[in-house]
């Protein structure tokens, strides 16, 4: 298997890991009525500092400088944010509740910032 198939393998479980965190995270949140812009919120960060943890050391096996890596990691994950919370508040707003439209509006939101988040620990936050 080549080193970019690690990568990627590793990569996605550790998105895995943190997808579940941050839709537990979510469920709990929009129940306890604090509204799905700041549910989502809150568990991105959570799932951020999880990713950035494991990513560093399990995924990609990076040894470079904490705090220049921890900024490139920082300017991917607000770029890959700010295109998911688009998608995430378009598709709540486009799907109602009973429709399952907040599971369908978080789903659409990680599937932006997958991509986003890969291509940018390869070939920027890692290199």
């Amino acid at each position: 298997m080549s080193r970019i198939s690690i990568q990627f393998l590793r990569f996605s479980v550790v998105g895995l890991l943190a997808v579940a965190l941050a839709y537990v995270l979510y469920r709990l949140l929009i129940s306890a009525d604090l509204g799905s812009g700041m549910a989502y919120a809150i568990a991105y960060g959570c799932a951020l500092s999880l990713s950035f943890f494991l990513n560093r050391n399990w995924s990609f096996q990076h040894t470079g400088r904490y705090l220049s890596t921890s900024i490139r990691f920082l300017v991917i994950h607000i770029t890959s944010y700010l295109w998911s919370i688009l998608v995430q508040q378009l598709t709540v707003h486009m799907i109602p509740p009973q429709n399952h439209g907040y599971e369908i509006a978080f789903f659409s939101a990680i599937a932006i910032s997958t991509a986003i988040n890969f291509v940018g620990s390869k070939f920027f936050i890692y290199r």
